[in-house]
């Protein structure tokens, strides 16, 4: 077996438009393997970090078309085509890092092919609903048009998780799905999240009167839902983040005490996390990034009951007396509305700031070493 650092290594994105916890998770890939080169479909170079687009990146056809950037998610029947074109030829390790389609990719016979997945295609199998809702003769079009395409990239995607010597899920909830719609096991390693910034900013010594939420606006988020809440309980809810099919209406319906940011630089989104009284996270997770970073920051967390943040928050309560301290779960079954968590969380913990260093004691499980021996430890099983 050829020891890692000898090794040619591909590391496969599906995209590269804007930064996100899975660009994080390739930023740290890279450090582990510093010769491997980037293969992706799209690539922004102007959104992307430079730790990234300064490596060899390798483009497919698809990033030369005009204005691509705008519409590059309807590409999407196409991209299963062209992930399989990647030529991997000398490569002795491919790792894919996907939540879309390039775990789909074909390698050279002797190739190991390590798959780190994010998700399924929510939109292919427990959203589809949400992502082709609406009302009018042009969403009936639509819908009817989408059926056969949603069919034949689930038989596709079904094919593909067999293709990888190895897949990862980023957590049990993950692994759950995987188990459900492809009838496969998979291994489970936590996504790396960066919580020594938080540990050079030290803990708040008294929160603000507001609560945060750090997200997009696609239909899995549950912006709105959030919104109308604290529309209802008159609190400060400050929304930090950009992009998805709801923005629009989140803010339409908000009141005068709910404030968009957009997109904040990392220095004023870490502040946001410290000062909170609280992170709301009203929406199913695939792993539960920003509630570790809330932790990191010794904020506290009132998230939905279901999902990887669920995960996160329900195995500290059965490891430890006390970690669960300023964490508030709402919903499941017969579970508090996020009216009710809030209000809880307000007449439990009416010094959230007091829960600080049990909180960044959880977050330290899910540093960048931890990730890195563990997904090294799959590396060297897949090698031998």
């Amino acid at each position: 077996m050829k020891d890692s650092s000898a090794l040619k290594v591909a590391i496969v994105h599906d995209w590269l438009v804007r930064e996100g916890g899975a660009e994080y998770v390739l930023s740290v890939l890279l450090d582990m393997f510093p010769n491997a080169e980037v293969h992706t479909l799209f690539c922004n170079k102007k959104a992307i970090s430079r730790k990234i687009v300064d490596r060899v990146v390798h483009v497919s056809w698809l990033n030369k078309l005009p204005f691509v950037f705008t519409y590059y998610q309807c590409l999407l029947p196409l991209m299963p085509l062209v992930v399989e074109q990647f030529d991997f030829s000398g490569y002795d390790l491919v790792i894919s890092s996907s939540w879309a389609v390039t775990k789909g990719l074909v390698v050279p016979s002797g190739v190991k092919h390590i798959a780190y997945i994010y998700s399924p295609m929510r939109y292919l199998w427990d959203l589809k609903d949400v992502y082709i809702k609406g009302s009018g003769v042009f969403q009936v079009v639509r819908k009817i048009c989408a059926q056969p395409v949603l069919h034949c990239l689930r038989v596709w995607e079904s094919a593909a998780f067999r293709r990888p010597d190895c897949v990862i899920s980023t957590s049990e909830f993950v692994a759950q799905r995987m188990r459900a719609y492809f009838g496969m096991e998979t291994k489970v390693v936590y996504p790396p999240v960066e919580v020594c910034r938080a540990d050079s900013m030290g803990l708040s010594g008294a929160k603000q009167d507001y609560y945060l939420m750090v997200t997009s606006f696609e239909p899995n988020k549950r912006v709105p839902y959030a919104v109308s809440i604290f529309n209802k309980l008159g609190r400060t809810l400050i929304v930090a983040g950009s992009g998805g099919r709801e923005q629009h209406m989140s803010r339409k319906i908000a009141g005068k005490n709910i404030r968009f940011l957009g997109r904040v630089p990392t220095a004023e989104r870490d502040h946001l996390l410290r000062e909170a009284r609280a992170v709301i996270i009203p929406g199913v997770e695939d792993f539960g990034l920003v509630a570790v970073e809330a932790m990191a920051a010794g904020t506290s967390v009132i998230a939905y009951d279901r999902g990887g943040t669920a995960e996160i928050l329900r195995q500290e309560r059965k490891m430890a007396t006390g970690l669960m301290e300023g964490l508030v779960l709402f919903g499941g079954d017969g579970g508090m509305s996020l009216e009710e968590a809030v209000v809880t969380f307000e007449r439990l913990y009416t010094k959230p700031q007091a829960h600080g260093r049990s909180l960044r004691k959880v977050a330290r499980k899910y540093c960048k070493p931890v990730f890195e021996e563990a997904f090294q430890k799959v590396v060297a099983d897949i090698l031998k």
